[in-house]
């Protein structure tokens, strides 16, 4: 019976729909099929790497303070939401719950750790979708109510400026009046960008052509790119197909675009390339520009937060917004010193 006992206690770990593991402090570690695909290894593989080498670095020392609080018997379990690495290098979320079976009172190496993990990868995408849309609904808001009363008066105060700079013949007060003229067009960029946000999306779709939007853009930015020593590639598949769009969609190029460009004052090069994809098109923007840190990417589509000096920490913002309203995803990729890359995919309509 004890024999038999085993065996189905084997076939409960190995058949199990979530992640587990067995380890003890003797070295001994096995791992089911389930945390395998869970993180894209064999079980091998897993064997081989550890726990640390797959655990993302900022929840290893949580992680192991609680072990090491297991191991000397100051608990008997834990739970903690942590992040894992899979072996494409994707961030996949786990709830992991581990307990221990002691092999006699006190410590020994012959006590039984039973890890399991279950992948809570796609709740954390929809908790994240929901803050992010309250973020916007926030910002919105505070758009609606400040927006149009703020750009009334910037009007009115913008032409007395360029009155006085016109009237200084001489250039008396050239300096003031240019510093108030650009920190007024600046306000003025963030209502701007504020009132995108705030903007009920009824708008019409129209079938467009992406490639016609992209060289209208890059033609906008072709002065700023000459002057910076910026090529601007563009490369794309010759059978692209139509998408529906809106006008708003070249102001989230023109966004990026500007974002890419800005990155790279010493000159260099920006890619677009396009190409067509299962689901549609995909849309990338790659610069050789400083890049950005992890730490910055995490906020990066948050209101307000900007990389640089004069920036209004909306221009990202609004961009993905668009290509969400326009049933599209957006995300970016960087690392300091190698650049930045924006990816965009966007849907085809449906036959």
């Amino acid at each position: 019976m004890l024999l038999k006992d085993q065996h189905l206690l084997v076939r409960v770990f190995e058949q199990a729909p979530i992640g587990m593991a067995l380890l003890s402090l003797g070295d001994s570690f096995r791992v089911n099929s389930s945390l395998c695909d869970m993180l894209g290894y064999t079980e091998h593989e897993l064997l081989n790497l550890g726990v640390d080498s797959v655990t993302h670095p900022d929840d290893i020392d949580t992680d192991r303070e609680l072990w090491n609080k297991l191991v000397q018997g100051e608990i008997d379990n834990y739970k903690i939401e942590k992040r894992y690495i899979h072996k494409s290098g994707d961030i996949k979320w786990g709830l992991l719950h581990i307990t221990v079976e002691r092999y006699q009172q006190g410590i020994s190496e012959h006590d039984i750790y039973i890890a399991q993990v279950v992948d809570i990868t796609d709740s954390k995408i929809k908790e994240e979708t929901i803050r992010e849309a309250e973020k916007l609904s926030m910002v919105g808001e505070l758009a609606a109510g400040i927006a149009h009363e703020i750009r009334n008066p910037l009007t009115s105060l913008r032409g007395f400026v360029q009155m006085y700079k016109n009237e200084d013949i001489h250039g008396k007060n050239q300096l003031r009046n240019d510093v108030m003229l650009g920190e007024i067009d600046r306000i003025n960029e963030i209502v701007s960008e504020l009132l995108v946000l705030s903007k009920p999306e009824n708008k019409t779709y129209r079938l467009g052509n992406i490639i016609e939007k992209l060289n209208h853009v890059v033609t906008l930015f072709e002065g700023q790119a000459n002057l910076y020593n910026i090529r601007i590639k563009i490369e794309f598949n010759s059978d692209l197909p139509l998408i529906y769009c809106h006008g708003s969609l070249q102001q989230a190029f023109i966004n990026i675009l500007k974002n890419a460009i800005e990155a790279m004052p010493h000159g260099g090069e920006v890619l677009i390339k396009i190409i067509k994809i299962d689901t549609g098109i995909q849309i990338s923007f790659t610069d050789q520009g400083y890049g950005i840190s992890q730490n910055q990417l995490e906020k990066i589509f948050q209101p307000f937060f900007t990389t640089k000096e004069t920036g209004t920490g909306l221009g990202l913002m609004v961009s993905k917004r668009i290509i969400q309203n326009h049933n599209g995803k957006m995300r970016i990729e960087s690392k300091i010193g190698n650049g930045t890359t924006v990816e965009i995919v966007l849907p085809t309509p449906l036959k």
